[in-house]
């Protein structure tokens, strides 16, 4: 069994979305990749997805998705614990973050934790990520904080464009926005 990772980073930016970009964490998850097993249609019941999505839902995309279903809750609790931290002790007031698939989990963790000083004035904006996985351990808080803003796409032509169900999460207060 091979060892695939998620690799990234979830960067700053001014609050018009323009301007120097900085790197608030760069992080590298290594997962197992999936065993044929792991792949069978009938793991994947739970999901609830349409026909159309099931149709859609290939051999690749099933072993993406049981990467997503396979993240380690350790690795995802140091990586947001980072991103706080790093949040917390930047000087600026209001910042914007954006992220991708698994930096989006890291950024829900954080945006969910209650840790993020109440002085701060926080928007993610995280895509292309199956937050419908995103564990609900990880929400501690129900209730965003009013200055903790969640902005959700999904960019065309990804993976996970053509299933709805896996960016639709009902624990999760976020904006959804057409990338």
């Amino acid at each position: 069994m091979s060892i695939k990772a998620f690799t990234g980073k979830i960067v700053s930016f001014n609050q018009k979305g323009k301007g120097r970009r900085s790197t608030l964490l760069t992080f590298e998850m290594s997962i197992f990749t999936s065993e044929l097993c792991d792949t069978f249609m009938c793991n994947f019941n739970d999901l609830k997805l349409s026909e159309k999505e099931k149709k859609d839902l290939s051999r690749e995309r099933r072993m993406i998705i049981d990467q997503y279903k396979k993240i380690s809750p350790f690795s995802l609790n140091k990586d947001k614990n980072e991103l706080i931290e790093a949040i917390n002790s930047n000087k600026k007031e209001t910042i914007t973050i954006e992220a991708s698939e698994y930096g989006a989990y890291i950024c829900l963790a954080a945006a969910y934790s209650g840790k993020i000083d109440a002085d701060k004035k926080i928007k993610f904006i995280i895509s292309s990520s199956p937050i419908a996985l995103f564990p609900k351990s990880f929400i501690k808080n129900h209730l965003l904080s009013e200055n903790i803003e969640i902005v959700y796409s999904v960019k065309s032509e990804h993976w996970l464009d053509c299933f709805e169900t896996l960016y639709h999460n009902d624990f999760l207060k976020y904006s959804l926005q057409a990338a």
